[in-house]
């Protein structure tokens, strides 16, 4: 006879559980544990995206003047209705159905909205540390976004690949410049990848020792009542 494949069976490179109900449960409990992290994430970013635009306007000035203070309050303002939006979005049913969908589409949102600041920089200041807002960003993306293995890698990488790409292409930095962004990211993205499998592998780990203690424990509630009369059954559970 066939033995069935065990259903908390996870497999490494996917890092997805062999039973489709099994893996169907622990993304919507991984959706339900998200909601909080996430809206303070969507917060902080907020709180960060206006201690900037502080910094940029009253601290490197020198930066105003080769982006312009009128776009940096348009920046500013439009991170903060994407950010005001998604956190809106937690509070509705759909979230939690496509939780990673939606904050897999705010990660490359963001990614774009930082690559497009970054484009505004001054060059030398894009030339030597551009690359610092996309760097801490991506760490950003393994770390606080609440992102799943898979859906992080492929985030973090699009980001990247999207941000020297754009740059390289409107020849806002020269090959040199692209060559350290690309390594610098890269290497950016190996250890986050490190990071949010360990995460993911972890989180796997407790929501299988938990099912499992939970079958233990209706097993264990179905013997008392073979056993015992009910009564006594119920004041042993």
């Amino acid at each position: 006879s066939m033995v069935s494949p065990d259903p908390f069976r996870v497999n490494r490179y996917t890092l997805r559980f062999a039973g489709a109900d099994s893996e169907a449960a622990f993304a919507e409990e991984q959706a339900r544990k998200a909601v909080r992290p996430v809206r303070i994430a969507l917060v902080v970013l907020g709180a960060l995206q206006v201690g900037n635009y502080v910094l940029t306007i009253h601290v490197f000035k020198s930066i105003v003047v080769g982006i312009g203070a009128l776009n940096t309050l348009l920046t500013t303002i439009e991170g903060l209705l994407l950010y005001a939006v998604f956190y809106a979005l937690s509070y509705r049913p759909i979230f939690l159905k496509r939780q990673q969908l939606i904050m897999f589409l705010l990660a490359c949102l963001i990614s774009v909205g930082v690559t497009q600041h970054s484009a505004r920089l001054p060059l030398d200041v894009l030339e030597a540390r551009g690359f610092t807002i996309m760097l801490v960003y991506i760490f950003f993306i393994y770390s606080v976004l609440r992102l799943r293995f898979p859906q992080a890698v492929l985030a973090g990488w699009l980001g990247a690949a999207f941000f020297v790409g754009y740059l390289f292409g409107l020849d806002l930095m020269g090959p040199t410049a692209a060559g350290r962004s690309a390594l610098v990211l890269g290497l950016a993205n190996c250890g986050g990848m490190l990071i949010c499998y360990q995460m993911d592998v972890s989180a796997r780990r407790e929501f299988t020792a938990m099912r499992l203690l939970d079958k233990e424990r209706e097993r264990s509630e179905r013997l008392l009542l073979n056993i015992l009369p009910a009564p006594i059954a119920e004041r042993l559970k």
